[in-house]
């Protein structure tokens, strides 16, 4: 006779299969204990969803139509995208103030059952409530905002809210930074205008004192104007010693030329050096540092002019935006009440719970075959002390 060596795998399934309708039924009890307990301790929670369309903004309170057609600016400027204005929605709706008037508005404390007596009852309800409010950016660029509730109306309504706070909360941000906006360009606009008219009496009053009105167009006549000059000289000199040569030096021509000679010297001497008061002829000598003072002048005229008009604009696009209080958000979807549950899965949560519960029934009928057959002296010594036991209760 073969000597004994203990169960193998056969063995055990051999046991369990003749336990199968065991196993069977404590399977179905667990489920339908599971399914009952869970319908009656977990409460149903429905989901409502809005769906919106963030809008690009703009940075400075609406004023980038204005800054892109002016020149030399940056393409972006003031511009801010998507997303960052889905991070601004996230950060109003989780915001203490947002779901404090979410609470009192749908008397939140007592649909959580909250002890308002308890020190930290605020934290307890605000904690319940982030946990229930779901924000998310899709692949389409749309951002959707989800409200579990254990009633579907009050979900869909809770989320319509949200929607509608959110939209009155992004016009007031808009509303008050336009407002800023306007007073600042307002006070810019008045002190570019006082500067400007302070750089116009001074170019003013420069061009009276020194004869520059024009550099562009009176610089280029005044050296033709000098170069004729200089050429006529140089003509009567070259015909003065042409007439020495032929005549005699007291003759009259040369005399004359002579005269004429000293007339057009001294007037070009007088004209390089102080030049013909209450004419277009300017010195020569002062002529640089004139048209130097001249372009400081003309340039802070024309810096301020250019502030002016890139400032007017954005106050003008500042007032407007100010007076606007119309829908901001883009809505494509409102929430309506969802006519199935989103939570809890139950028949999910009752599998588990009986396939948990008859493993664990499983794996304690397998062990208990194995120590009733073990002939482990070990194992037989702790079975005889279990016996004791039991017979000393009895």
């Amino acid at each position: 006779m073969a000597e004994y060596k203990g169960l193998d795998v056969l063995d055990i399934m051999i046991f369990l299969i003749r336990r199968i309708r065991l196993m069977l039924t404590v399977f179905c009890s667990s489920l339908v204990l599971g399914y009952a307990i869970i319908y009656v301790v977990i409460d149903e929670q429905f989901e409502s969803t809005a769906v919106i369309i963030p809008a690009e903004t703009d940075g400075m309170g609406g004023m980038g139509s204005m800054l892109k057609g002016l020149k030399n600016l940056p393409v972006n400027i003031g511009k801010t995208g998507a997303k960052s204005e889905t991070n601004r929605y996230k950060t109003i709706i989780y915001s203490r103030t947002m779901l404090e008037e979410l609470i009192h508005q749908f008397h939140l404390y007592e649909v959580y059952d909250i002890d308002t007596t308890d020190i930290d009852y605020r934290e307890k309800t605000l904690k319940e409530l982030r946990g229930d409010i779901v924000t998310e950016e899709t692949d389409e660029d749309a951002f959707e905002i989800t409200v579990r509730s254990t009633d579907p109306q009050r979900a869909a309504a809770m989320v319509n809210y949200i929607v509608a706070a959110l939209n009155d909360k992004v016009i007031q941000l808009q509303i008050s930074k336009s407002k800023e906006n306007r007073i600042f360009l307002e006070k810019r606009v008045s002190e570019i205008s006082k500067e400007l008219a302070v750089a116009e009496d001074s170019l003013r009053h420069y061009q009276e004192r020194s004869g520059l009105y024009d550099l562009e167009t009176q610089l280029p006549g005044l050296m033709t104007l000098y170069g004729t000059l200089e050429s006529n000289l140089m003509t009567k000199k070259i015909q003065k010693d042409i007439l020495e040569k032929l005549y005699d030096k007291n003759s009259p021509e040369v005399k004359s030329l002579q005269i004429e000679v000293s007339e057009y010297q001294s007037k070009l001497n007088s004209l390089r050096q102080q030049g013909e008061k209450g004419s277009l002829m300017l010195s020569m000598k002062r002529l640089p540092a004139n048209a130097l003072e001249y372009l400081r002048r003309y340039r802070t005229v024309e810096i301020s002019a250019s502030l002016l008009e890139f400032v007017t604009p954005l106050y003008e696009q500042a007032r407007i935006e100010e007076k606007k209080d119309y829908p901001i958000l883009q809505v494509i979807d409102t929430a309506v009440p969802a006519a199935k549950k989103s939570w809890p899965p139950r028949l999910l949560f009752a599998f588990l719970c009986a396939s948990f519960v008859t493993s664990i029934t499983m794996l304690g009928m397998v062990l208990g075959m194995i120590i009733d057959t073990s002939t482990n002296p070990k194992i037989t010594s702790l079975k005889a002390e279990f016996a004791k036991v039991s017979f000393r209760w009895k």
